[in-house]
């Protein structure tokens, strides 16, 4: 489905051929008919990409970034240059100096982990020469405390009378205590997962937080 557009469906911009197409069909028909497809089609859905696919020299990059490893392999954690940096963190500089490593989550840069100046990972299938350094950041976290930049995520604020008993039915969890956070699963009415969410209790006031995609929506 496009957004804003009711009763308008595409099945475009994805790289599935005769072999995939009855597939690709039996999901569009289950969207239309029961209002979810059975199976996890994010990979193919046109929601994947928000405003920021809409600057003409990101998509010049990415395409021909895509076609240059049509068939070369992607390792986990692989972090592919094209059309990056689009946008920034405020603190980007400022993490930047101290080592972060960046990836991309809907055009943004986010902080991946922090590393020594001058750290090349290696891309591997295996665990990777990033694996004792993100392991120790968590250890530090764990021991002492941690900044976390959040800018990556969305976050709704959600008060008022009802608050709690809307969110209680909403989410997959106990709701936190006052000055506590919790993670939230967010379930559709067939009991799948439908967000990995997170909750925080300011005391009169909560906090959803989730995926940056879920600012545009």
């Amino acid at each position: 489905p496009v957004r804003g557009l009711s009763n308008y469906w595409v099945a475009c911009g994805v790289m599935a051929g005769f072999s995939q197409g009855g597939g690709v069909g039996k999901s569009l028909a289950e969207w239309m008919i029961y209002g979810e497809p059975q199976a996890d089609i994010f990979g193919m859905d046109i929601a994947r990409y928000g405003a920021f696919a809409a600057n003409r020299e990101y998509l010049r990059q990415t395409t021909r970034q895509f076609y240059a490893r049509r068939f070369v392999m992607t390792f986990p954690n692989e972090r592919l240059p094209a059309g990056r940096p689009l946008k920034r963190p405020g603190a980007y500089d400022g993490m930047s100096t101290a080592g972060a490593e960046w990836t991309a989550s809907w055009g943004l840069e986010i902080p991946a982990y922090f590393a020594p100046m001058g750290f090349r990972e290696e891309t591997t299938l295996k665990r990777s020469n990033a694996f004792d350094i993100v392991g120790d950041e968590a250890l530090q976290v764990r021991r002492a405390a941690g900044l976390v930049d959040i800018s990556a995520y969305s976050r709704y604020a959600i008060s008022g009378p009802g608050a709690a008993a809307w969110l209680d039915r909403l989410l997959a969890c106990r709701l936190p205590n006052p000055g506590r956070a919790k993670l939230a699963p967010m379930l559709g009415h067939d009991g799948r997962l439908k967000g990995d969410l997170t909750v925080l209790n300011w005391g009169g006031e909560y906090w959803i937080m989730g995926s940056y995609y879920l600012r545009e929506f």
